[in-house]
């Protein structure tokens, strides 16, 4: 067998190891015997192929914290975008939009509790669980029907909606 015939008969050899996933089959066999090389030099081959799976794991590795990391970057720029929607249409004087295969308009957000002083809060606003925190659902729905000392109503803001 000359080099050039050897050289093929690994790369066979190597690539039907590499496609029966660790398996080893009659005809991954076959082809490391067309190599014909020594128990040691076979051995020394797997190693080899070991020795580069780990590393194309160890590369993949990377790429997927490399990706995750893009991920989180084009996460928190899409989750900036509605804030610059917002001061382009403040800036336009626009309320509504519509732009092309979108909508875009302000929508009232959902009056929510604001600035706590748990200090002043009655005890009818607190839940008792393993821990004591305030019952938020209870202490909004007061505050819509009037004052609560300890606590404030937040009314008027307004978020974008994209659809």
């Amino acid at each position: 067998m000359n080099l050039y015939e050897y050289e093929q008969a690994v790369m066979r050899a190597l690539a039907l190891t590499e496609e029966a996933q660790g398996e080893w089959t009659e005809e991954v066999e076959a082809a490391w015997d067309a190599v014909g090389e020594t128990p040691e030099d076979r051995i020394a081959r797997y190693c080899e192929v070991r020795a580069n799976q780990l590393a194309l794991v160890q590369g993949l590795k990377g790429e997927v914290a490399r990706l995750n990391e893009r991920i989180k970057t084009a996460t928190a720029f899409a989750d900036r975008m509605p804030t610059y929607i917002e001061r382009v249409m403040d800036a336009a004087g626009k309320t509504e939009v519509d732009a092309g295969t979108f909508k875009v308009k302000f929508a009232k957000v959902a009056p929510k509790v604001g600035a706590i002083d748990e200090s002043k809060l009655p005890a009818d606003y607190w839940v008792e669980k393993t821990s004591r925190s305030i019952d938020k659902r209870t202490l909004l729905a007061d505050l819509k029907c009037g004052e609560v000392p300890g606590a404030t109503l937040i009314t008027g803001q307004r978020r974008v909606t994209i659809k």
